[in-house]
């Protein structure tokens, strides 16, 4: 079984209510001023071995017993770059760090070198490079359950996403 159950009416729930509510809040902040697009996601954790695709393949590149990070719902475009197809390892990307360290946010600006490639320590993927590249500045929050008091075991993460640097999309 998945970690958390899918459903349409959760996605609507969430794209419609708590990822617009965001969006609404980021925009209210840089009120008077032209404030940066932004697009958010809420990716849940997921055990790979037994989720198949649409199509009835299974995803090859985890291991069984490895869970990872998927796009549930969005707020903004994530199919023209395929990155709701994405697949995040708990070591991967500042998604990843934000499930393993089980911080508050984390936020970021990701330095691309000349070839584009993200630069060391993001430890991403190929096919992540590609189509998160236009990305300049991510916040990341981890979701938990009402129950974890300790805040101790995430169950996803709410990104906030902009293709300007910090400075500009103040998302730090």
């Amino acid at each position: 079984t998945r970690v958390q159950p899918e459903s349409d009416s959760l996605q609507t729930l969430v794209e419609e209510n708590v990822l617009n509510e965001v969006v609404a809040e980021y925009e209210k902040m840089h009120e008077g001023a032209d404030p940066p697009e932004v697009r958010a996601n809420v990716m849940f954790l997921r055990r790979r071995n037994l989720n198949v695709l649409s199509d009835g393949r299974r995803r090859g590149d985890v291991r069984p017993w490895e869970k990872t990070l998927e796009i549930e719902a969005t707020h903004g475009d994530y199919e023209s770059t395929a990155e709701n197809q994405l697949e995040w390892k708990m070591n991967e990307g500042v998604v990843g760090r934000a499930m393993n360290e089980s911080a508050q946010e984390i936020w970021a600006t990701l330095d691309y070198d000349d070839s584009g490639r993200i630069q060391e320590g993001w430890n991403l993927t190929d096919a992540q490079v590609q189509r998160t590249s236009h990305i300049q500045s991510l916040l990341c929050v981890p979701i938990y359950l009402p129950g974890d008091e300790t805040k101790s075991n995430p169950i996803g993460v709410l990104n906030v996403d902009c293709e300007s640097n910090l400075s500009r999309s103040r998302l730090g």
